[in-house]
């Protein structure tokens, strides 16, 4: 069982949660160029994946969250990414969308680049909510997530979800 190794040669890691290899490898050639390997996860929720995968700390590394489970603030369920990385980017603090329940995945691509540009020496972790509910797509109105308390301890709860055929596509 092969599994990510933060030792491996890499300079941006690309975290889709809650993605499954399966559907992702039908269509990845769409949008990605180069080698698909599948790599299986330290863990089956969040907390779980950070514990078992983040054990030192990387000076190197910038994070650049939309799960806020990942955060600069504070540790949530172990996760406490103050001590693991060079700096931690909460995108889901500023770019969060009310309507959606989520930071869309072009809120987050946008933040991605401008800090690649400001912190060109360092490898980044880029962790997108999606393809995690709320859903964001043709057919699907995601009512989503209430917007991110850390302090009142609501992470990601109540996620509703509704089809409407009349919306289009969002993407």
């Amino acid at each position: 069982m092969k599994t990510f190794d933060l030792n491996e040669d890499w300079d941006y890691l690309i975290v889709l949660d809650a993605c499954h290899y399966d559907y992702f490898a039908i269509f990845y050639k769409n949008f990605f160029e180069g080698i698909l390997e599948k790599r299986f996860s330290r863990g089956i929720d969040t907390p779980s994946w950070f514990k078992n995968t983040f054990t030192d700390y990387y000076d190197n590394v910038v994070y650049i969250s939309s799960n806020p489970y990942i955060n600069s603030q504070i540790s949530i369920s172990s996760c406490d990414a103050r001590k693991r990385f060079f700096k931690v980017i909460d995108v889901w603090e500023f770019g969060w969308d009310d309507e959606l329940g989520t930071v869309p995945p072009w809120t987050l691509t946008l933040a991605a680049l401008s800090y690649v540009e400001k912190y060109e020496e360092k490898k980044f972790i880029i962790h997108y909510l999606q393809p995690h509910a709320s859903y964001i797509g043709k057919g699907f109105k995601g009512i989503g997530f209430p917007k991110p308390d850390i302090d009142k301890g609501v992470v990601l709860s109540k996620v509703n979800i509704s089809i409407d055929k009349d919306i289009g596509g969002l993407l």
